[in-house]
């Protein structure tokens, strides 16, 4: 059976839906399991198989056969579980018939050209782990957008959820399809979307979209995860719309490897589930306990069969403790319009990855263009995720948002099914500047009065162009206009601040409340393409960070938080709440911005210049003391610091520790372990700055240097995987010391013997946070009142001490060490620059002066 449209086209889509647990490729085997070398011949011949419609109409088309349009073209899903990367590479290597003397010249993982897949693996958000894709044929889709959330209380980076034992990932994705050559109206249609999604549904039929969903559950029939899907009403056990005699293979799809043991721990516990349960097939849906449901509205799926295939063979092979899944040619249809018929799919891999599939049943470039004129488009979609312990309900504790062009998940339940309308009326109630309803200035002026004066009125990108607006400026104008017509001009600017009082021109700025930590931040300016200079740590606060001065991972290219400070709301301690900026209260702006917080009075918010979300390439690297005696590493390090005058200057930043190879075991070798990156580089650009000084001193001393390089594409992407919050609670005190260049250029043995003399066996943290844009910076109202060691520095060194918890006299002995032993070598070899106040040793010599300088001080 298939349904039928309008417009004249291609035939109806017949899809075949495989999911399969693999099983990852590993060294410690259960008994009766072989090697992956030795399965994977009998997976790639499974799905080979099962997928053999999508080549036979592939190649007939490619040999330039008249393809039978009567006849379903074959579109195959693959949804994996438990994938490494090699397992990964190995299966899109060979479904994609590249030859095994290709694969060995290129071992990344194929995207065409027939087969490519969504998803990345769990422990990084990379490489690292196991996969669950969703593979799709590239020939029949073009991928719009897909995104990977963790199922966690942190889903925007790799971390474990609630009772979770391992990190869960979720990989949605939106295709389009395009089963004909008339790619032309592709890029239209995709504008189309993001443009004119609204929620007016007013005379929307109430046709709802077809849903798929497959994968390992965990959960058998009888059990929480299974009765809470079917409980649902919403989808139906694809198995139970076949009848018995059109079901091929056995029941049980979760095996092990062994046949005759532990059959407890045997079952069904992979699943492909069709929806809305009332549109399946046609007539009844049989329910796992035999009940009969009524289908009652116009079918969307017709199934042809279900399959649970073998996984033991008679050579005595498994290919894998879980059997293959296939829902047999269950075609959709989804009826958008009384004159047109478009199928929509939403398919999910489970454990890890749903995507949401859109495709015209009209291929030719005018009908295509015809549906999306439709007054009514709908999409709508399903996410089921799955903890592995069964207990689904733990998933309605995870907030995201999932994609934003549609922007419709403010909460994750279980699972559901949203539509959305695309309105041509052209109509609008939305008042916009010029309209007749937009408030005059007087209007404005009268609201202002009634709510003290608060009002902002951030002007426009294009105000400078304006040469009535005293923002006025030709070269800032002609800027602006070269990069008008770009999105990702407007997309990184997205809110425009100027000072109250001032006539400065507009900058890109959050207004950002003083109780929010630097996580709530960084997130809320990435929705916008943008980032701020915040701290390293998640959970830093807001205004004490700034009001320290506050460094950051990009602090040598942006300067400090302080100079990134547009205005503040404050109480002061008369408890008058005031506007602080440089024209307004300019004594209070200085202040502020350096002086310490609890000092001047409470800040309430402040606005903070965004920048331009930046690439990055960064790199790890050891250098780990081979030598018997610590004399020769101490000799490595002095060399190594000495470049770093030459490095700072070439725009890298990061933190580098050194520390025992084994902590809290002075005896054993010294390492120094460091992560830096430079901002919107290359890894060629970045590996020629940095891998002269590496390979010298990997030549020179007794030592094993180690090293790798990659390129990240979003700063705040690897900020989120790579920024885990800070330890508290801990009885320890921290000195810090600005080194500057002057003593970076002191003789080797002169940098060597300060740095021993500072270590104190547990760990020396340095931070190069600073650089060129630190140096140089010009920040609104001029510099605050931070050290101005700041403007010089190129490492700060800290050295923390502890002690056990309760015991006043070892507490007493490690800060006197600390003061008059370990810093005491650092200001030796560092006079005359100063100390950062939000990591300074509370009994620092000459306090005003370390912590401000002299200058700012008096």
């Amino acid at each position: 059976m298939q349904g039928t449209a309008s417009c004249a086209g291609p035939s109806p889509l017949a899809l075949w839906i495989l999911s399969h647990n693999i099983r990852y490729a590993t060294s410690s085997l259960f008994k009766n399991e072989r090697p992956w070398k030795e399965k994977f011949p009998l997976i790639i011949n499974e799905l080979s198989y099962n997928t053999r419609p999508y080549y036979e109409h592939v190649k007939g088309r490619n040999s330039g056969q008249n393809v039978d349009q009567s006849i379903p073209i074959g579109a195959a899903f693959i949804c994996l579980q438990e994938v490494l990367y090699s397992q990964l590479s190995d299966i899109l290597h060979e479904l994609n018939d590249i030859e095994p003397k290709e694969k060995q010249e290129d071992q990344s993982i194929p995207t065409g050209p027939l087969w490519a897949h969504i998803g990345v693996a769990r422990e990084d958000g990379h490489e690292k782990g196991e996969y669950s894709p969703i593979i799709y044929p590239v020939q029949l889709f073009d991928l719009l957008h897909f995104q990977n959330l963790w199922l966690s209380p942190t889903p925007d980076g790799p971390s474990k959820g609630w009772d979770a034992g391992n990190e869960r990932i979720l990989t949605a994705g939106v295709s389009l399809g395009r089963r004909s050559p008339a790619k032309e109206s592709l890029p239209a249609a995709i504008e189309h979307l993001r443009k004119d999604w609204t929620t007016n549904t007013s005379g929307i039929e109430e046709d709802e979209p077809a849903v798929f969903l497959a994968g390992d559950f965990n959960s058998q029939p009888d059990q929480k995860a299974y009765l809470a899907m079917e409980a649902s009403d919403l989808m139906c056990d694809l198995r139970n719309y076949v009848k018995p005699q059109r079901r091929y293979g056995d029941q049980t799809t979760f095996t092990g490897f062994t046949r005759d043991q532990h059959k407890e721990d045997q079952g069904r516990i992979d699943f492909n589930w069709l929806g809305p349960r009332d549109q399946v097939f046609g007539h009844e849906c049989l329910r796992e306990d035999h009940s009969i449901q009524e289908i009652a509205r116009t079918p969307r799926w017709q199934v042809d069969g279900y399959a649970v295939l073998p996984n033991f063979y008679e050579d005595g092979v498994y290919s894998s403790d879980h059997r293959c899944v296939v829902g047999d040619r269950p075609y959709q249809y989804v009826n958008l319009h009384s004159s047109l018929t478009i199928p929509s799919i939403d398919i999910t891999s489970m454990g890890t990855a749903p995507a949401m599939l859109i495709e015209s049943a009209c291929d030719h470039g005018a009908s295509q263009t015809a549906w999306l004129h439709r007054r009514n488009v709908y999409i709508a979609f399903l996410l089921f995720l799955l903890l592995t312990c069964g207990i689904v309900q733990d998933c309605l504790k995870m907030p995201f948002s999932i994609l934003r062009i549609l922007d419709i998940l403010s909460a994750l339940p279980i699972f559901f099914s949203l539509s959305y309308a695309v309105s041509q009326s052209g109509q609008t109630c939305k008042a916009q500047p010029g309209t007749p309803s937009w408030p005059s200035k007087e209007q404005w002026a009268s609201l202002n009065t009634t709510i003290d004066a608060q009002l902002l009125a951030p002007l426009p990108p294009a105000a400078v162009c304006d040469s009535s607006l005293a923002v006025f400026d030709n070269a800032s104008c002609t800027a602006v206009a070269a990069q008008w017509t770009t999105s990702d001009f407007h997309s990184k600017d997205p809110s425009e601040f100027v000072p109250k009082g001032c006539s400065a021109a507009p900058s890109p700025a959050l207004k950002v409340a003083a109780g929010h930590r630097m996580f709530e931040i960084y997130d809320a300016a990435a929705a916008h393409g943008s980032v701020i200079v915040g701290g390293q740590d998640p959970d830093v606060g807001l205004v004490g960070h700034l009001t320290g001065g506050g460094h950051s991972p990009i602090s040598g290219t942006y300067g400090l938080a302080a100079d990134n400070v547009l205005e503040l709301e404050v109480v002061t301690p008369a408890g008058d709440i005031k506007t602080v900026n440089p024209c307004t209260n300019s004594d209070l702006f200085f202040a502020f911005r350096g002086g310490g917080g609890s000092t001047f009075g409470v800040v309430l918010s402040a606005a903070i210049k965004t920048h331009p979300m930046p690439s990055m390439t960064w790199s790890h690297f050891d250098i780990v003391q081979t030598s018997p005696t610590r004399e020769p590493f101490w000799q490595a390090m002095a060399y190594y610091h000495s470049q770093l005058p030459n490095l700072v200057k070439s725009g890298l930043m990061g933190y580098y520790n050194i520390s025992s190879v084994s902590p809290f075991k002075p005896s054993t070798p010294l390492i120094l372990g460091a992560g830096v990156w430079i901002l919107n580089t290359s890894v060629p650009s970045f590996n020629a700055i940095v891998d002269p000084v590496l390979n010298n001193i990997q030549a020179t001393y007794p030592v094993n240097v180690t090293r790798s390089a990659r390129y990240e594409p979003s700063f705040y992407d690897w900020w989120k995987i790579y920024s885990p919050p800070g330890a508290v609670a801990t009885e320890s005190q921290l000195g810090n010391r600005l080194v500057d260049e002057k003593a970076l250029s002191q003789p080797l043995e002169t940098i060597a013997s300060s740095l021993a003399n500072a270590y104190q066996n547990l760990v020396m943290i340095s931070n190069l946070v600073s650089g060129p844009g630190m140096w140089n910076a010009q920040p609104p109202g001029d510099i605050g009142s931070m050290t101005p060691a700041w403007r010089k520095t190129i490492v700060e060194i800290i050295v923390p001490v502890i002690w056990p918890a309760h015991n006043a006299s070892a507490k007493a002995r490690q800060t006197e060490m600390l003061t008059n032993g370990y810093m005491a070598a650092l200001r030796r070899w560092a006079p005359g620059t100063g100390t950062y106040l939000n990591e300074a040793d509370a009994n620092e010599p000459d306090l005003a002066g370390q912590y401000w300088g002299r200058g700012n001080y008096e």
